[in-house]
């Protein structure tokens, strides 16, 4: 059994042993995945030949009318995949819904990045979408916020005050929170490891942000006090720092030990992918 994760400068940690983070439907279905008493119109649709549900970006990434949304669905409904939104409002989703076309996975929505489950408006925004879009959506992502590494008690408590919301209807979404804030890893692996009872409200890593993360304190060992976000093509200092960046960088994507996350089983059926040539991918 693999007994190491990865620390905020690097170091290498004890694990409490390998976890799978998998959280069955009621009706035995994966996250995302419709339930039998569902439509079933893309019952016999070649995507029923994929193997494992994957998510890519539906969403209008580019000024323009319509004419956007209704190519993509087309070219979803062509190669089999699943969709990922984006939406601020229940308006916004509203209008992509109507140009995804059917599939086995119901779609994923990421919600407005200031969206703070810590506040009762951003709780109630999220129950307001969850009610609104119930059967018609498989999960809603929201991040994770720096206050929270501060008050991880309260943050549970919520999160599983709004799976007890969620779970009064079979139909409704998940919810997941996502690593984003560049928090400690070990805090958010502390999370979802006790989230492991919720059956509506989990967790997914972007392995971007967790990427951002170990480069930059790779990069701090290097250079105490300097930030690796804070530069920038335009700042002097660059052509003197980029070997050092490049190293960084390198050892976070090809050589980092992403030891905190191997219990956990990523982009597995029945939970979801992040967006296809994106940067992430849910944790079970």
């Amino acid at each position: 059994m693999d007994r190491e994760h990865l620390g905020e400068d690097g170091e290498q940690l004890p694990h409490r042993g390998r976890r799978n983070m998998e959280y069955a439907r009621p009706d035995g279905e994966g996250p995302g995945e419709p339930s039998t008493a569902a439509t079933s119109t893309a019952a016999n649709s070649t995507d029923q030949q994929v193997p494992e549900p994957l998510h890519a970006l539906f969403h209008r990434r580019v000024a323009g009318d319509d004419a956007l949304l209704e190519l993509a669905g087309l070219r979803f409904a062509q190669t089999g995949l699943a969709a990922e939104t984006y939406a601020d409002t229940p308006g916004e989703l509203e209008h992509v819904l109507k140009f995804v076309p059917p599939h086995r996975y119901l779609p994923m929505v990421h919600l407005n990045r200031g969206i703070n489950l810590l506040n009762e408006q951003s709780r109630t925004t999220v129950g307001e979408f969850a009610d609104r879009f119930a059967g018609r959506v498989g999960g809603l992502v929201v991040h994770d916020q720096r206050d929270m590494g501060d008050q991880t008690d309260r943050l549970l408590t919520v999160l599983r005050e709004l799976n007890a919301r969620l779970c009064e209807r079979p139909d409704s979404p998940f919810v997941f929170l996502e690593y984003a804030a560049h928090l400690e890893p070990g805090w958010f692996v502390e999370v979802a490891e006790k989230l492991q009872d919720a059956e509506r409200v989990s967790c997914c890593i972007d392995i971007g942000h967790l990427g951002i993360k170990q480069a930059s304190a790779r990069f701090a060992r290097s250079h105490p006090g300097l930030n690796l976000r804070d530069l920038n093509p335009g700042d002097g200092r660059l052509p003197e720092l980029a070997a050092d960046v490049q190293d960084a960088v390198g050892g976070a994507v090809g050589g980092g030990n992403w030891g905190k996350f191997r219990g956990w089983n990523c982009g597995s059926a029945g939970v979801q992918k992040e967006t296809a040539g994106s940067h992430g991918a849910r944790a079970r």
